[in-house]
């Protein structure tokens, strides 16, 4: 018999160590998207914490970009089809996720956010007709309040950017991090 390897280990537990949460961090392209779809399926069709199969509706599965999340639901929907296609055991199970698939809270982190958020809007301290910013409004209004506070934060006297310009940061390096962490 072969030896897993550390990294089949883990990912093996990540898919079917289903009591308990997990968080998956990898470099791109290494099999993240893959991992969670597995990890799903195992919860649906195969065990949940409790020990039998989950609703696709109580699992939550997010991710950072919209790309992944979309990938994670097109494959999940492919999985899925397969197995209602297998008339095996699992089929009725897999029809019933694919017929919840849309509702299910597979996401990015901002989606997830948002969803809480709408859905709880007088408890979070928000008029209730929010809305997100999209991309768009997003740089416009990292513009409007990014001129100001650099101005500020520089005729202060002692600020940790003034530290990290005396250390040889660009202005230019410190906006480029203030725009990822947006």
């Amino acid at each position: 018999a072969r030896k897993m390897t550390i990294d089949a280990q883990q990912r093996m537990r990540a898919v079917e160590e289903t009591d308990r949460s997990f968080a998956v961090e990898a470099s791109a392209g290494t099999g993240k998207t893959t991992t969670l779809v597995d990890r799903v399926l195992h919860l649906v069709l195969d065990k949940g914490p409790a020990g039998k199969p989950l609703p696709i509706s109580k699992i939550c599965a997010i991710t950072f970009t919209e790309k992944a999340a979309g990938e994670m639901k097109i494959r999940l929907r492919q999985e899925l089809e397969k197995a209602v296609r297998s008339r095996g055991e699992k089929a009725s199970l897999a029809d019933t996720a694919l017929r919840e698939l849309d509702a299910a809270a597979i996401s990015t982190f901002h989606a997830f956010a948002v969803s809480l958020l709408k859905e709880r809007p007088i408890e979070a301290g928000l008029d209730p007709r929010f809305t997100a910013l999209d991309d768009l409004q997003g740089n416009l209004f990292f513009l409007k309040v990014w001129e100001p506070w650099i101005n500020r934060a520089l005729i202060e006297r002692r600020t940790p950017l003034k530290d990290a310009l005396w250390q040889g940061i660009s202005l230019d390096q410190v906006r480029a991090l203030a725009e990822t962490v947006r």
